[in-house]
């Protein structure tokens, strides 16, 4: 089984390799609209995370100085003046605003600090299905898309796949965690809570 889910990862990251591509913007340079990109709603949900690419708005009250467009490069961080480099990708936004104010209240006595998302990478909204399915491969995905949706999309399991073994491999801060989801618990019991939200980048594999 390991060894299986071993060589299922590898194949998935050669995949990924060939196929994902980013629109790097020089540091230099203002933010531009970009096709790549797609509006933000008035509002992400509370546990989005920050992704490569996301267009972010950081204001500080009362100091235009410190009113900017960032955008999150490729290796994940911000560049903001006063406190250089902060990590966003993999941050919800109010965890990367807690930092900001954190930092800048060693200059700055009781600033305020709000970061909006202006713009959500289109890279941010895919998902994987690998293994044992009838057509596995890179999806587009919603905020509210679940895990029994992705794999609807990916044609459903084939004959010889072990629904009750399903994982999802999810690449947080610091390490991956591995998700268990039991489909026959959830089609035969109705187990509703192995069915999460999806969230960008999710590998679903199916031994």
């Amino acid at each position: 089984m390991k060894k299986s889910i071993i060589f299922v990862l590898i194949t998935f990251f050669s995949f990924v390799g060939g196929m994902r591509q980013y629109n790097l913007i020089p540091l230099n340079c203002a933010v531009a609209d970009d096709s790549s990109a797609v509006a933000a709603k008035d509002e992400v949900s509370n546990d989005y995370l920050l992704q490569i690419a996301d267009v972010l708005s950081i204001e500080v009250w009362k100091d235009d100085n410190l009113t900017k467009k960032v955008f999150v490069r490729p290796d994940g961080k911000i560049s903001f003046p006063l406190i250089g480099d902060v990590l966003a990708k993999g941050r919800s936004v109010e965890e990367l605003r807690a930092e900001i104010t954190q930092k800048l209240t060693e200059y700055i006595p009781d600033v305020a600090v709000t970061v909006i998302v202006n713009q959500i990478s289109a890279t941010a909204y895919k998902a994987y299905v690998l293994g044992k399915v009838n057509q596995p491969g890179e999806y587009e995905i919603k905020e509210d898309t679940r895990v029994i949706q992705l794999l609807s999309m990916a044609k459903g399991l084939i004959t010889f796949a072990s629904p009750e073994k399903i994982i999802i491999i999810r690449q947080q801060v610091q390490a991956q965690v591995k998700i268990d989801f039991n489909y026959e618990q959830f089609v035969d019991k109705g187990e509703l809570s192995q069915n999460i939200k999806l969230k960008p980048d999710d590998v679903i594999i199916v031994p």
